[in-house]
């Protein structure tokens, strides 16, 4: 994650877990760059993702009904997507539950949900913020630290139980947090998609639910992805679960799949959405 995203203030990643833990009744214990030439190759289980291609486009293919993009006491985001019968009468289509990052219910947030629906799935978009957005991450991490890591995890904790259980759990980085603890412990998931994050199973229960499948998303040189743990712990949630990818891209940027900010990488973007995708189109 971004440096400090998700620490205490003290800077201590396990602190900031013990926190999260502590006040959810979890576990124990405790600028984008231009992307670098493609590695295809496959490392102790990893998926290295070639980010070259341009001829993806998010949410492209048949036009499917919009879903409900909701806010948990925010003002509901309308869906503009087209309805079509027939997709939504081939195929059953996932119910997300979607968690920002550390800057906030950015527009960029809110397009990357809206290409969910666009495809038809339904999307609930909780602003744990309660209306701040930041344009610089520092600020927003900041925002996190003064709020409390335990008072975000509520936040989306409460948003769920208003929901029914069989969610897919999803977040961006910081949203992670939230998307994770609920993915492990709130029974019923049928999905997780983590971007850019990934906390250690000891923090939310030891144990990944079984049959629960999950993506994991991330640039390979991202410092707080790939240096400060993240990486380590998505390969030990592979290795746990019965049905898990993990995806590393090319490059050193985070926040990389959010349009609106400075660190977005178009062609990693659009490979992630179109795996996230391929990935709702099969637990839908």
């Amino acid at each position: 994650m971004v440096p400090g995203e998700r620490r205490a203030p003290t800077g201590s990643l396990l602190a900031a877990m013990a926190l999260l833990a502590t006040a959810c009744g979890g576990g124990s214990s405790g600028g984008g760059s231009a992307a670098s030439p493609a590695d295809p190759s496959t490392v102790t289980g990893d998926i290295k993702v070639p980010t070259q291609r341009t001829d993806l486009r998010v949410g492209a293919g048949p036009e499917r009904r919009a879903g409900r993009l909701s806010q948990a006491r925010a003002i509901l985001v309308p869906s503009t997507a087209p309805r079509g019968r027939r997709a939504e009468e081939e195929r059953a289509m996932a119910e997300v539950l979607l968690f920002h990052h550390a800057q906030g219910l950015t527009p960029g947030v809110r397009e990357f949900a809206a290409g969910l629906e666009q495809a038809g799935h339904t999307v609930h978009l909780p602003d744990l913020y309660e209306g701040r957005v930041f344009g610089d991450l520092e600020a927003g991490v900041g925002h996190a630290r003064e709020i409390g890591f335990g008072t975000i995890a509520e936040r989306g904790r409460a948003v769920a139980q208003e929901l029914p259980a069989g969610l897919v759990y999803a977040g961006f980085s910081l949203g992670v947090l939230p998307a994770q603890l609920l993915a492990q412990t709130r029974e019923g998931a049928v999905g997780a998609l983590f971007m850019e994050a990934c906390v250690p199973l000891a923090e939310f229960g030891g144990a990944w639910p079984k049959g629960v499948p999950v993506q994991v998303h991330g640039m390979e040189r991202d410092a707080s992805f790939a240096g400060e743990g993240d990486l380590d712990a998505a390969r030990e949630l592979v290795a746990a679960a019965d049905a898990a990818e993990l995806y590393l891209y090319p490059g050193d940027g985070h926040l990389f799949a959010d349009r609106g900010l400075p660190s977005y990488d178009r062609p990693a973007a659009e490979l992630l959405t179109e795996r996230v995708l391929g990935f709702l189109d099969t637990v839908g």
